[in-house]
């Protein structure tokens, strides 16, 4: 038989343990052996209830023709993860005027859109750093990865 001697902050509290005491009496095959103790059991330090303050994502797989890729999020607040899926490519990453290459052709295309221009532009190569956005910083990538800088065009 067991049982808890004597229980202290075993309610919930602010503070970051649980102490409890306790009295084990033990009856085996070379007689009884009384056990008397106390126990501290550290309480996992939960944040308090938030709306999560997602970063802008890591990639962390990309994906390719045949497969998908992943972005990772994490929450600034918390430190939770959430990953989305990067769907199959089913063009080539900055390739905006369609013609299979990406080169300076692009970027001019670019450009053109992002000023309001009526350009035929191929939609899925636009969101070239795949933030769901098309915009400057798109721009910016396409420009990097055309000067050779080692930046990945999604």
């Amino acid at each position: 038989w067991s049982f808890i001697l004597n229980e202290l902050d075993a309610e919930p509290s602010d503070k970051d343990y649980i102490t409890f005491c306790f009295i084990n009496n033990d009856v085996n095959g070379e007689g009884r052996t009384l056990t008397v103790g106390c126990e501290v059991n550290i309480k996992a330090a939960l944040p308090a209830p938030h709306e999560h303050e997602w970063d802008e994502g890591v990639i962390t797989v990309l994906p390719t023709a045949d497969a998908e890729g992943e972005k990772v999020y994490t929450c600034a607040v918390c430190g939770e993860t959430r990953v989305e899926v990067i769907p199959v490519l089913n063009h080539v990453p900055g390739d905006i005027n369609g013609d299979g290459k990406v080169n300076v052709k692009d970027l001019l295309r670019l450009l053109k859109y992002l000023a309001g221009e009526d350009v035929a532009v191929d939609e899925n190569a636009l969101d070239i750093n795949y933030d769901g956005k098309i915009n400057s910083k798109d721009l910016t990538r396409l420009m990097k990865y055309l000067a050779g800088a080692d930046v990945i065009i999604l």
